[in-house]
């Protein structure tokens, strides 16, 4: 049933599409928020038709992720012909001006989106993201590993142990190569698409892809693996379930430092996806199967066992503080620039959720004070984030409320 539905749903966007493609529009299929349906002037019959898209377009792409009979390959494709058939459709619920003005409109809030990406200083929040995985992850992982260890034969702790070897040489070898590749990129001068590779040579694969790679740049190695999850998976699973309350708390305060340095306007999700990614199957499994693996991989003699990140990108740091802090009614936020600067300065609560906007606005070079009013706000910790995309600077100051 669920197949029929999207067959239906391809065959009535493509068709619409197909006959709309003579425009030569191809605008975002996402919702339009009101402020841009105010300014684009959109009456109430294209407010509803728009709607009636979006929402074909949500549940497509729902039953489309529902669908068990097409590949990842064969969901990528479906998934482009909705999308692009869904932009041809807004051809003919807008007008040509409207159009054009929509085109500026979403040209000028990526622009605004890209310099906010900028600004993030990663760097600090990957280090701070590492130094709470080496106080407060690392030392659990290790506890239960060395359980673990005392169940083991010496043929497995020998075969991991010339795993790991391995693995350690070829991810040194991947390093050269990738600081190689960037050095002959600036000989040639290019600057600007070296940023680009770097930004994503250094984007964090998550457990499923390095599962793939172990699998097909190591098949040796990751059979012995497989072969001793077999061998050990019920001593494995026991000491992975021990943990699992403490592993939700771990997300959630990776996630909080996350949302305490990335600007509230970057929190955005496409509309016509889904909001929760199932897991189907064969993913399902994989995905357990990387984490035991990692597991299996860490070696309980090291006291630590994260790895950094070479040639990261570097923000700079600038003087800021608060005065009072702790405070009760109104704090001074005093920050010193090289340069006059526009910054956005935003304050956030300890879970990294934006609580208000307190500035966006040219500062001058030197020494700025802001006074902000935090009377109606309740006792706890919070932080100011200021970012600058000009001057490539990106702080947190944190706060305390007492009342």
């Amino acid at each position: 049933m669920k197949n029929r539905i999207i067959l239906l749903l391809l065959i009535a966007v493509t068709t619409v599409g197909s006959l709309l493609a003579q425009h030569g529009h191809r605008m975002p299929a996402r919702e339009l928020s009101d402020e841009m349906k105010t300014e684009l002037e959109i009456n109430s019959e294209q407010a509803a038709n728009l709607d009636k898209l979006h929402q074909e377009t949500k549940e497509a792409m729902a039953a489309l992720h529902e669908c068990t009979d097409l590949d990842r390959e064969g969901k990528r494709d479906a998934a482009r012909t909705i999308h692009q058939s869904a932009k041809d459709r807004i051809s003919e619920i807008l007008t040509a001006d409207q159009l054009a003005s929509l085109k500026e409109l979403r040209a000028a809030e990526k622009a605004e989106r890209r310099e906010l990406m900028e600004s993030v200083d990663r760097k600090a929040m990957r280090e701070e993201i590492q130094e709470y995985r080496k106080t407060e992850i690392a030392p659990v992982m290790r506890a239960q590993r060395l359980k673990l260890e005392e169940d083991l034969s010496q043929d497995n702790k020998a075969s991991l142990t010339e795993i790991r070897a391995t693995l350690k040489t070829a991810r040194e070898a991947a390093k050269a190569q990738h600081r190689e590749h960037k050095a002959t990129q600036r000989q040639e001068g290019k600057e600007r698409d070296g940023r680009r590779h770097a930004k994503r040579g250094h984007q964090r694969p998550h457990r499923g892809q390095k599962l793939h790679r172990l699998e097909e740049n190591h098949p040796s190695e990751f059979a012995a693996l497989v072969a001793m999850i077999e061998e050990y998976d019920t001593e494995i699973t026991n000491l992975l379930e021990e943990i699992k309350p403490q592993q939700e708390e771990w997300k959630a305060a990776q996630k909080a430092i996350k949302e305490r340095y990335i600007p509230a306007d970057l929190h955005r999700e496409h509309p016509s996806r889904p909001h929760h990614k199932q897991e189907d199957g064969e993913r399902a499994e994989r995905v357990v199967l990387a984490h035991k693996i990692h597991f299996l991989l860490k070696d309980p003699n090291k006291e630590e066992d994260q790895t950094t990140t070479d040639d990261a990108p570097t923000l700079e740091r600038i003087a800021a503080s608060t005065y009072p802090n702790p405070t009760t009614n109104t704090t001074i936020l005093t920050f010193e620039l090289p340069e006059a600067a526009t910054m956005q300065i935003d304050l956030r609560d300890a879970d990294g959720n934006l609580v208000r906007n307190v500035a966006r606005e040219q500062f001058n070079a030197g020494q700025n004070k802001l006074a902000v009013d935090v009377a109606d706000l309740q006792n706890g910790t919070y932080y100011f984030t200021l970012n600058s995309h000009s001057l490539k600077i990106a702080q947190s100051v944190k706060l305390v409320i007492v009342k």
